[in-house]
């Protein structure tokens, strides 16, 4: 259980990240431990009266329309994945898999000749 010092304030992280999209030190008050927080407001969006959200960055809208595919997304990953589990393995296990590299080019080579 957490004790609490009297000449301390304790807040609720949300304080910094609404601190940091503010620019400026808001009063803790509204951010103590167990209070319900106020909304939290994203930098990466502007907010109007009337409840619109509009995204700050404005992107062509070829970009907009353009959705990546899934299949493109699939295969870097798992090329990422592979790298990754290269990077982790030893020295031998490097050489072997290198060897292994190495006789699937040649066996390439003599078939296309």
């Amino acid at each position: 259980m957490i004790t609490f010092e009297e000449n301390k304030e304790y807040v609720q992280p949300q304080w910094i990240f609404d601190c940091i999209n503010n620019k400026k030190l808001l009063p803790v008050s509204e951010y103590r431990p167990g209070r319900k927080l106020p909304p939290h407001v994203s930098p990466f969006y502007e907010y109007s009266e009337d409840g619109e959200i509009k995204p700050k960055i404005k992107m062509p809208k070829a970009q907009l329309a353009e959705e990546p595919k899934v299949e493109d997304a699939a295969a870097e990953t798992t090329e990422q994945n592979n790298d990754l589990r290269e990077m982790l393995m030893s020295k031998n296990k490097k050489k072997i898999l290198n060897k292994i590299r190495e006789e699937k080019l040649k066996k390439k080579k003599v078939k296309t000749k």
